[in-house]
């Protein structure tokens, strides 16, 4: 599914954020899921960025998700990181293809590698990156804020700022707060982890919906 070369068996695995992560909201959205939606995630676990070996290990859970019946592994199901920084760092271990998988050991009586997928927000992915992960391309197409901003690429979410329908309750302190946050976060992103909305040129109607150009 990734190389399309059938000599290609290594299994892939995604290792994400909990339930609460807004980056984790964002990447079901994208893939048209609900943010409800059940997940089959691992945690990359007791390695380190300076482990050169591969030997880095995997920490599984939840075998009966992804079929698996290995009592010696553990996968974290619908759980995941509290932290995109955590995720980041952990998909900077060397393992993955140097690693035999302790899940799907032998194919064709051969031992294989495995690798680890995550998704991140911008900044913490530039640190991923940094540490030596491998950035991925969405449907063809790299992340880059020119292609934010144009739809060309649609993997992407809103920051969204609420605030009360009742005008009361946007007076005093809370109005203020709202206010600040309102004329202050646009002048303050830095167009590549966090882009302002008068640089796009495309909208969503929603969270779940595909970048429209604006003026339609």
């Amino acid at each position: 599914m990734f190389t399309g070369n059938s000599a290609d068996t290594n299994f892939v695995y995604v290792a994400g954020r909990n339930n609460n992560s807004g980056t984790r909201a964002n990447f079901l959205l994208n893939i048209g899921q609900s943010v409800k939606t059940a997940v089959g995630q691992i945690y990359v676990t007791g390695g380190s960025a300076s482990d050169l070996t591969g030997n880095t290990p995997i920490t599984l859970e939840n075998q009966a998700l992804l079929g698996i019946a290995n009592g010696a592994s553990t996968y974290c199901g619908n759980d995941g990181q509290d932290s995109g920084g955590t995720l980041a760092t952990t998909m900077t271990y060397l393992g993955s293809g140097h690693q035999a998988d302790p899940n799907q050991p032998y194919v064709g009586g051969a031992n294989i590698g495995w690798y680890a997928i995550a998704y991140l927000g911008r900044s913490d992915a530039n640190s991923a990156i940094t540490g030596g992960a491998v950035e991925m391309l969405f449907q063809g197409i790299a992340e880059t804020p020119a292609n934010i901003e144009s739809g060309v690429f649609p993997y992407w979410g809103n920051e969204w700022v609420y605030k009360a329908l009742n005008d009361s309750a946007n007076s005093g302190p809370q109005g203020t707060v709202y206010s600040k946050l309102i004329s202050k976060i646009p002048g303050n992103l830095d167009g590549t982890t966090g882009i302002p909305y008068t640089s796009m040129s495309v909208y969503k109607s929603s969270s779940a919906s595909y970048p429209i150009e604006n003026g339609f």
